[in-house]
């Protein structure tokens, strides 16, 4: 079983301990074992329920995916919005994404008669004068993680 699954530790725990009086004076062996889960619950460790930040210098996501990226401010303080990394070897015609301009800053390759997109972050909602898509994201990245499924699984 690899799959985790998020449970009321407490819930579990008062659970056995009820199971654990009902078998004293009549079980020693099974008050004993409902003894010993409960330590094991006690004793296993919390998962949490928040997704974890990625390290982008470690850990970068797929080139061209969207994602959910912290950013540290001028001021020292964080900010989240979503953006793209590029790696700096996808071509602009190649990629998922429009770029205007791209002569003003891209690498030139003669062989495919197109521009490199910059290695680095994208995002067109924070960074963005005026309605321009694909902005560089000047804020340094301290963090990274995949955006939720778009499908909603209801139960």
């Amino acid at each position: 079983m690899t799959e985790k699954r998020p449970i009321d530790a407490n819930d579990l725990m008062a659970r056995f301990f009820r199971k654990e009086c009902l078998m004293q004076g009549h079980s020693a062996a099974a008050s004993a074992a409902y003894k010993d889960a409960q330590k094991t619950v006690a004793a296993a460790s919390t998962v949490s329920l928040w997704p974890e930040w990625r390290n982008p210098e470690t850990d970068p996501p797929k080139v061209e995916e969207d994602v959910l990226i912290l950013f540290e401010t001028a001021c020292g303080g964080y900010g989240i919005t979503t953006a793209h990394f590029e790696d700096g070897t996808v071509l602009s015609q190649k990629s998922a994404f429009y770029w205007e301009e791209i002569f003003e800053w891209g690498t030139y390759d003669e062989e495919s008669d197109d521009y490199f997109i910059p290695k680095g972050w994208w995002e067109y909602r924070y960074f963005n004068p005026e309605d321009v898509y694909n902005n560089r994201v000047d804020s340094p990245v301290v963090g990274w993680m995949p955006l939720p499924p778009k499908e909603v699984v209801k139960k």
